[in-house]
């Protein structure tokens, strides 16, 4: 009774923002307070491997985990916006004569036909217009077409309803990826900075390359997190799970290693010989990858060349970390200075004040705090 008077009292908190990715599932909800964002609840799912790739799986995973959630009270209300999945995002970039805007959407329809792993009367297509670039020496504009099947929607509302959630809408990742750090991101030089997202997602690494709010490319890349964990497995001549765990236990070791260095009072020193053979086990793993993030970084760095051949005024000027492989403090160092541009690893929450302990999984920001800037 006294939480529900509390919820009742409280001032009216923003929709719970739901991403289903293909190794963990999260919630979370945030509220504004004399104009900041304050998290107020948030749950992380971990999906195991053998449901990765089946988006059935995952939905009744979700679904499941929503109702428990919505029952416990842990979050306002049933309000909730979802985030488009990336894997049912269709991304087709294109560049289309100098036209009145009104016309853009017409055009879009009708370049996309044939190109779009669906058919655009049989999806939602909706378009972002990156910018005016020249074309032998004529005017024109790149646009930027993301497409997702009806029968994906449907799949995600229908989920929602059995969870009892009313959706307000879905939003692409790409954009909501932006707006966050658009808010983070407040300094008056920060609206002119180019920053180039990179996503090391479970399948795939996703890059999104904006200056402030606008998107001025997007990139899917084939070659991520399970790769890195099958590279590392065939020199161990492990299982790719236990390989991941590995990866995973080395490198949150690393971040405690630094949160101790940086501590000016350190009182028990850990055991030289302990450390050293951690060190050792870091660098044997670095080994086994290095291939793997060679190839990752050839491209990133592609994908910003392409960039720069369409907006020479506009390089990117900072790469920026997020996901669960931003972990990996190590691994995100090696890619920027393969890259030669200065990175940092994104915390979504900087700003935010936390009145709930958060359990977000993978990537979980709050557990470690970092914002390190990277040489």
């Amino acid at each position: 009774m006294l939480k529900f008077v509390s919820n009742w009292l409280s001032s009216p908190a923003h929709p719970i923002g739901i991403s289903i990715g293909q190794r963990w599932i999260r919630m979370a909800q945030v509220e504004r307070v004399d104009g900041e964002f304050r998290l107020i609840a948030a749950s992380g799912i971990e999906v195991v491997p053998s449901a990765g790739a089946d988006m059935g799986q995952r939905l009744a995973l979700f679904s499941k985990a929503a109702r428990e959630a919505l029952a416990r009270g842990d979050f306002r209300g049933r309000r909730a916006v979802f985030a488009a999945p990336w894997p049912d995002l269709s991304i087709h970039p294109m560049r289309l004569p100098r036209i009145e805007e009104a016309l853009i959407e017409k055009a879009v329809k009708w370049e996309t036909r044939g190109k779009l792993p669906t058919d655009p009367d049989k999806a939602i297509v909706r378009h972002l217009i990156a910018g005016e670039v020249m074309h032998e020496n004529r005017p024109c504009v790149d646009v930027i077409a993301l497409g997702m099947s009806r029968p994906a929607i449907k799949g995600l509302l229908a989920v929602a309803d059995d969870a009892r959630l009313d959706v307000l809408g879905i939003h692409a990742e790409p954009s909501a990826l932006v707006d966050c750090f658009a808010n983070i991101f407040r300094r008056k030089s920060d609206a002119t900075v180019v920053n180039a997202f990179i996503d090391i997602g479970c399948a795939s690494t996703r890059i999104v390359i904006a200056q402030g709010r606008r998107i001025l490319h997007l990139r899917t890349i084939p070659l991520a997190s399970d790769d890195l964990n099958r590279a590392l497995a065939a020199v161990e001549h492990s299982e790719i799970e236990e390989a991941a765990k590995l990866r995973a236990t080395l490198a949150i070791n690393e971040l405690k290693e630094n949160a101790q260095a940086s501590n000016a009072e350190i009182l028990v020193e850990p055991c030289n010989s302990a450390r050293q053979a951690e060190a050792d086990r870091r660098a044997e793993a670095g080994r086994a990858i290095e291939p793997t993030v060679a190839r990752l970084a050839n491209e990133i760095s592609s994908c910003c060349q392409q960039h720069a051949a369409a907006f020479a005024a506009l390089p990117v000027q900072r790469l920026i970390f997020v996901g669960g492989e931003a972990n990996d403090r190590l691994l995100c160092q090696s890619l920027a200075r393969q890259i030669g541009i200065g990175a940092q690893i994104g915390d979504p929450l900087v700003r935010m004040a936390r009145t709930t302990p958060t359990v977000l999984g993978g990537g979980d920001w709050v557990k470690h705090g970092r914002r390190n800037l990277l040489p």
